[in-house]
């Protein structure tokens, strides 16, 4: 097959990071990324063998730059370790700098809080956010099948002092309410476990903050740098002394400049916080000559004010690196890959680091490889466009995915050929082969595997968890066999919680019901949710004479959208909270006819809660005097909120009325409009003859916040 020319660009050669008018931003120390994966130990091996250093970085840019390229925390397989160190001292209890340390310690259920806390805890420590920096060895992502793990390795625990400023300062930074533990490496003391849960150490926290700043408050009375971050950006003390020893300030003529600069162009104070606080050599930039021609050019070249605030406070060492040497070499062969500088500004959105590569090294060199390989040039900008950061992949190791593919029958000529190479480039071996071990545990053979990933590379790009509980779902509870799984893998992409849970346990209760029901995955799964209310209903649901509590015979039509409500609904009530909800209302004076005529024109009358109801019906009968029978010829507004609608609303008409003004209203008007539309017709009309008329609504929706449905009325004159 002929492929198409290599790509050629009229741009000058892109600068590396290093070219750029300022040096790289120096840490204050070197650090080590370590990765160790004990899915598979070797019969026999000592603990950590298996362990592999991965990178040593100095510079704020190297970080930035590996931190998208290594697997997040939640990207691992079952039983891998990441760590972050010291340059110098290995993650091992053994090391001469651990031996006589500790570790604290926080768990999570929660992949995406494990990818949070994981970030948040590497940039303090490269920050040097810590008060007791030297007292800290390094961090550990553990990922495991059960419960993830966030352990902050420390140098000396008999330290107590140190010890507890380090956990109370890491549970702050990770923003976590649950307890943190502290334990001992060394075997004699391993039983000694300390914790945020005991009383008298929340009792010590409080006196020891007290003590830190009243000491910070004395020894930095004087620096400049720090009183002017915590006063003018709101920066917390201890960042405010972290940072002014990178920001040379000696008056505030210079920095307020700068924030009035950012501050006119559109930045809000929390963009412009985030910009000083992850670069605060911003601080040394000159407005005129440096950043002004910089967010000129940007904006310029189609970023609006919003995009390119985004832009800047992901990664705002875009703003030290050179406009002529750099930005704009890179931006306009981005332009030229994508055909159009639009495109090129959605490339940086996705991923804003890429305009401190050095392109030519990356990225044309992997476009060439795919249009080597037989995949036309438009797939390969659309890839680009969508997915860039798949470009910034080692070039000897992205030929070797492409060929991988290849030879597993994807046709270059379909967009699923790119697709597979993503998809393999996110997947280390040892998560490849776990993930295949997932779908083995289910009957199925690594040849039908392979057939499904051909046909749906999604199969491989979700978690093995996700995989797992999937497939577990889909094979236990709607009893669906793995190889009709397989065959229609994408559903494996699809989402657990949102669409495949909620829908496959509706039909359950449908079939359960004595509802007949024909599907398969792809006309219950691959809809959109209006397309499986709608006419694509018509083709799942099989309706009978047997519909259950008397729907049919109620007049509830099966292909509209309201006998889904009122099946979803019927749901969630047993037998007797159902009697009990009509209870309530037949003590209002409705007759059960007329109870299930409104539940008929409003399933959502049988879905608050009895509470719910009967607070609702006291309001509006005895404090605004509508009759029921009014109430329930409108049921909708029994799923109203109290609080921030019918309270608030009725109480000020109640008012309104009260004081003689002439209003006409119905349940719909009063209660199922806007709140603009609501402040147009009943407040900012009258404003003219009652100019307190605002404040008097807020009034009432402060007294329903509070819980209150009675407030003493109050009297005004008309003007």
């Amino acid at each position: 097959m002929a492929s198409e020319a290599a790509v050629e660009v009229n741009a000058p050669a892109a600068a590396a990071p290093a070219e750029a008018e300022k040096q790289p931003h120096k840490l204050e120390r070197k650090w080590t990324f370590w990765f160790d994966n004990q899915s598979k130990p070797k019969q026999g091996a000592a603990w950590g063998t298996s362990l592999r250093k991965v990178y040593t970085f100095d510079t704020v840019e190297e970080f930035w730059c590996l931190y998208d390229q290594i697997f997040k925390p939640s990207k691992l397989p079952g039983n891998a370790d990441f760590h972050l160190f010291k340059a110098g001292i290995e993650p091992k209890w053994e090391d001469p700098e651990c031996a006589n340390g500790g570790k604290w310690s926080v768990t999570s259920n929660r992949k995406a809080n494990l990818d949070n806390m994981w970030l948040e805890t590497m940039m303090a420590l490269i920050g040097e956010q810590f008060d007791e920096s030297d007292e800290i060895c390094g961090v550990v992502a553990s990922v495991r099948q059960r419960q993830d793990k966030l352990a902050l390795w420390t140098k000396t625990a008999t330290n107590e002092a140190a010890q507890m400023g380090i956990g109370r300062k890491w549970k702050e930074i990770i923003d976590v309410n649950d307890k943190i533990t502290y334990s001992f490496h060394t075997a004699q003391q391993a039983s000694e476990v300390k914790d945020f849960s005991d009383p008298s150490i929340s009792r010590l926290s409080n006196a020891l903050s007290l003590r830190f700043f009243e000491t910070c408050s004395q020894s930095h009375s004087q620096s400049f740098p720090a009183s002017y971050l915590i006063n003018k950006l709101g920066i917390s003390q201890e960042s405010a002394l972290k940072l002014s020893k990178h920001v040379p300030l000696k008056n505030p003529e210079k920095p307020e400049s700068i924030i009035s600069f950012f501050e006119d162009k559109g930045f809000s104070e929390s963009q412009i916080k985030t910009l000083v606080t992850k670069c605060p050599q911003i601080f040394e930039l000159d407005v005129k000559n440096n950043l002004s021609p910089k967010l000129e050019f940007f904006l310029s070249r189609g970023f609006s004010i919003p995009d390119l605030a985004k832009f800047l406070t992901v990664y705002p060492t875009t703003l030290t690196l050179s406009l002529d040497k750099k930005i704009a070499p890179s931006f306009n062969l981005l332009s030229n890959l994508v055909q159009s500088d639009g495109k090129a500004v959605k490339v940086l959105l996705r991923g804003p680091f890429i305009i401190g590569y050095d392109l030519n090294s990356y990225v044309i060199p992997n476009f060439n490889i795919l249009l080597e390989n037989g995949v036309p040039k438009s797939n390969t900008i659309n890839a680009f466009h969508l997915h860039p950061t798949t470009f910034l992949t080692n070039s000897d190791y992205f030929k070797e995915i492409v060929k991988k593919v290849k030879e597993r029958g994807f046709n270059p000529l379909e967009l699923k050929f790119l697709l597979a190479v993503d998809v393999v480039r996110q997947n280390s071996k040892s998560n490849w082969d776990s993930k295949f071990d997932v779908y083995k545990k289910w009957g199925l053979s690594e040849e039908q595997i392979w057939e499904a990933f051909l046909k749906h590379p999604w199969v491989m790009s979700a978690s093995e968890d996700k995989i797992s509980k999937t497939m577990e779902f889909l094979v236990n509870t709607m009893g669906i066999q793995p190889l009709a799984i397989a065959k229609r893998g994408k559903v494996i992409g699809l989402s657990l919680e949102k669409r495949i849970v909620p829908r496959g346990l509706f039909v359950q209760d449908l079939i359960s019901n004595g509802i007949g029901i024909k599907f398969t995955l792809s006309s219950l799964f691959d809809i959109s949710e209006q397309m499986g209310i709608g006419r694509k209903w018509k083709e799942i649901i099989d309706v009978n004479d047997k519909i259950t509590y008397s729907f049919h015979e109620r007049g509830f039509d099966p292909l509209e959208l309201k006998f889904l409500d009122a099946v979803t609904v019927l749901r969630k009530n047993s037998k007797s909270n159902w009697e009990s909800k009509f209870g309530v209302y037949k003590k209002w004076g409705l007759s059960e006819e007329q109870i299930w005529e409104t539940f008929l024109r409003s399933p959502c009358v049988m879905a608050a809660s009895e509470d719910k109801i009967a607070k609702t019906m006291e309001f509006l009968v005895n404090t605004m005097g509508i009759q029921p029978s009014a109430i329930a010829k409108r049921g909708k507004v029994i799923g109203l909120s109290l609080e921030k609608n019918i309270v608030p609303r009725g109480l000020f008409v109640h008012d309104l009325l009260s004081n003689g003004l002439a209003i006409k209203f119905t349940l719909c008007l009063l209660f199922d409009i806007s709140e603009q539309y609501f402040l147009k017709r009943f407040v900012y009309r009258f404003e003219d003859k009652a100019p307190e008329l605002l404040q008097l609504y807020k009034q009432k929706v402060d007294v329903a916040a509070g819980g209150k449905y009675k407030t003493q009325r109050i009297h005004w004159r008309f003007r």
